[in-house]
């Protein structure tokens, strides 16, 4: 995996929306959108549709026009996150699959534990 380059890049989206979740619930979103220039040719960026308890405050970090660390991937520029951003965005880097796959091993633990113990009668 290549080592990614990093620009300057500014907000050019900053609200909060609507995240409507696997369990039907409304949650608030982020909506933050980036622009940012490799070799000459513009790019933009965004975070994904999630729901984040803090989005108020998220976007009143990142407003509209601030300029900001934009780190891309050289082979693929598209790709690209926002300085402070990386742990939402992910942008395709491996971190973001382990922490998921990682969330998933454990949760899936404690589910079997769990119901194992209401099965044995031992809770």
């Amino acid at each position: 995996m290549p080592k990614w380059e990093k620009t300057i890049g500014q907000i050019t989206r900053s609200e909060v929306g609507v995240h409507i979740s696997g369990e039907g619930d409304n949650m608030d979103r982020p909506i933050i959108h980036w622009a940012y220039k490799v070799n000459g040719q513009r790019y933009e960026g965004q975070l994904g549709d999630i729901g984040y308890f803090r989005a108020k405050q998220l976007v009143a970090k990142y407003p509209v026009g601030k300029q900001v660390e934009v780190s891309y991937n050289p082979e693929k520029p598209q790709i690209s996150t926002v300085a402070g951003l990386e742990w939402i965005t992910n942008a395709g880097r491996r971190g973001g699959a382990l922490t998921f796959a990682l969330l998933i091993l454990i949760f899936g633990t404690l589910i079997v534990v769990s119901l194992f113990i209401i099965s044995t009668g031992s809770g």
